[in-house]
């Protein structure tokens, strides 16, 4: 296990004098161990840490080696080793702690922080291409962020480099891309059998993980959390409980306590107010909390950050040693996403990928749905895929390439890092069994018939049925509060006398009152009512709050107007 302090932010670690230097941020948490000439920075899985540093201090050379061994591992980590002559950095198979590289002319580093890199190195030149990507997306698309020069590690990525010759390029090795490749290898009910292996291994190594500590369960109405909660009790886990959060009366949080109920898990209500989701959005600590988490290349997640506000301040919430397992990403590894677009039609065409793509990841604002900015995100698309075109007709290629991209980018830098927000507020003990890396490695070889609509996993939660909340469950969580369900049917009506389009500008003119009233509510009426009609969620909000913050000047966004650069 590593041990000891990592210094202050302006310290500058090294085992040896290098060229290519080490920065490490303590607010992250990573621990730092010399062991002889090596020196090594880890976070996160300890018994993952431990195994790839005696590797790669065993044979520094043996590059294929190592990266075998880091595919072979299931648990999340980050990782820097500096050895005589070379600094490798390790990002786990979905990018679970951020590691970031540069070079400037101030020097070379490696560092666990995007902002004390950018700092040291002093990068002020954006990136044009990132910026689009960002401000349509929420994130940066490869290894890119919003500075030019300053880069991330991608999941399953190693970095290797020379650290006597900092003008030298590091290698980066993918030694884990996410890409499914499904031959069908048995029947449905040999992966059923099979899925449920795996589950069960998964679910063990959590129980062990957590050693008793207790787990705090944010459950939802949905399948994951449900599944997360059915499988630590069905293994006695003696230390559970759950927590939901929303606005008051919300149906989701009726589904949770019904669930809660029949578990017996203790289970607590967070209600999400408007007016004090806008005071603590407002706060020097929420300010404090976007520099912690956007690695200057996404958005932090702000889904619990009103429910962890109140439930770090109080006896009856969370301590420092509690285990927090959220349901992210369930649905995306079992098939969740795949577009009907791509599945449904008998030869999809190369375009179709790219409006199934563009449609669902990069339309924050509606408005940059046209040229230039359509032709910019279809070239960095290309980019992230290393250069891959589509072509007609290739239906599982076009899939499985969908879901590489997405994995790739939306899952592992917006979704998979709203575990920062656990570590801002204490809490560094999280874990996700839905993306072990044995289920990931599972659901790659799935054959696509059976992941289209979940439909193996929602046959595994049937026959499960642990407790009957699975088989003949399955409430609807309506999107709207019972005092406003009247725009149901009025949208309803605008469709049927006006067109589709009507109906969905009736619905999206209403949505500050919905079930995200208390997302919405962060960042007032007032701008809701300026953006309704080309922002298409609070994250479009947040995205334009990020880009005042950090002093991107961002126009009109109503204009379509690509963000320009202010004095930064």
């Amino acid at each position: 296990m590593l041990g000891g302090n990592a210094g202050s932010e302006e310290q500058i670690t090294s085992g040896q004098p290098t060229e290519v230097r080490v920065l490490l941020d303590p607010a992250f948490g990573w621990t730092s161990k010399i062991s002889g000439n090596t020196t090594v920075h880890g976070v996160g899985d300890p018994g993952e840490l431990g195994i790839l540093c005696e590797a790669i201090k065993g044979n520094p050379s043996d590059i294929v080696s190592i990266c075998h061994l880091a595919r072979s591992r299931h648990g999340h980590f980050g990782l820097i080793v500096e050895t005589p002559g070379k600094i490798f950095a390790v990002a786990d198979r979905i990018r679970g702690y951020p590691l970031h590289y540069g070079r400037s002319a101030s020097g070379a580093y490696v560092s666990n922080s995007a902002r004390l890199l950018a700092l040291r190195a002093q990068f002020r030149t954006p990136d044009s291409a990132a910026l689009r990507e960002f401000t349509m997306a929420g994130y940066t698309l490869g290894r890119s962020t919003v500075w030019q020069g300053l880069y991330q590690l991608q999941a399953g990525e190693l970095l290797v480099w020379d650290s006597h010759r900092p003008a030298s390029s590091p290698a980066c090795h993918r030694y884990a891309p996410y890409r499914p490749n499904p031959r069908r290898q048995g029947s449905d009910d040999d992966y059923l059998a099979q899925l449920s292996a795996v589950i069960d291994r998964v679910f063990r190594r959590v129980v062990e993980k957590a050693n008793g500590a207790p787990i705090w369960l944010p459950l939802s109405g949905g399948y994951d959390s449900r599944l997360i909660a059915c499988k630590l009790r069905e293994l006695n886990y003696p230390n559970l409980r759950a927590f939901t959060y929303g606005p008051p009366n919300n149906s989701e949080a009726k589904i949770a306590w019904e669930v809660a109920q029949r578990l017996e898990i203790p289970w607590m209500f967070v209600p999400s107010k408007a007016a004090g989701a806008r005071q603590l959005f407002e706060s020097d600590r929420r300010r404090a909390y976007w520099r912690y988490a956007d690695g200057l290349s996404t958005i932090p997640s702000m889904r619990e950050w009103q429910a962890l506000s109140y439930l770090t301040s109080t006896d009856e919430g969370l301590g420092s040693d509690a285990v927090i397992i959220n349901g992210q990403s369930g649905d995306f590894l079992s098939g969740g996403h795949i577009p009907p677009l791509l599945w449904n039609k008998q030869i999809p065409e190369a375009r179709d990928f790219f409006e199934a793509l563009i449609a669902k990841h990069f339309a924050l604002w509606t408005n940059f749905h046209k040229q230039p900015h359509l032709d910019a995100i279809r070239e960095s698309i290309s980019r992230a895929l290393e250069g891959w075109v589509p072509r007609d007709g290739a239906k599982e290629e076009l899939i499985a390439r969908y879901e590489e991209l997405e994995f790739q980018e939306r899952q592992s830098k917006f979704v998979i890092n709203g575990q920062r927000m656990y570590e801002f507020f204490g809490l560094p003990k999280w874990q996700l069994p839905h993306w072990d890396g044995e289920l990931i490695d599972f659901w790659q070889g799935v054959p696509f018939e059976l992941k289209f609509g979940q439909n193996l996993y929602k046959t595994y939660l049937c026959n499960m049925d642990f407790r009957g909340l699975f088989r003949n469950y399955d409430p609807f969580a309506w999107r709207w509060p019972t005092h406003m369900m009247w725009v149901v049917p009025f949208a309803r009506i605008a469709g049927v006398l006006f067109g589709e389009k009507a109906k969905l500008q009736t619905y999206r003119q209403f949505w500050y009152f919905s079930h995200y009233h208390n997302h919405y509510a962060m960042y007032g009426y007032r701008n809701f009512r300026r953006t309704f009609s080309s922002a298409r969620s609070p994250i479009s909000l947040q995205v334009e709050r990020w880009l005042q913050e950090n002093e991107f000047l961002v126009g009109n966004l109503n204009d379509g107007q690509l963000p320009a650069v202010g004095d930064c």
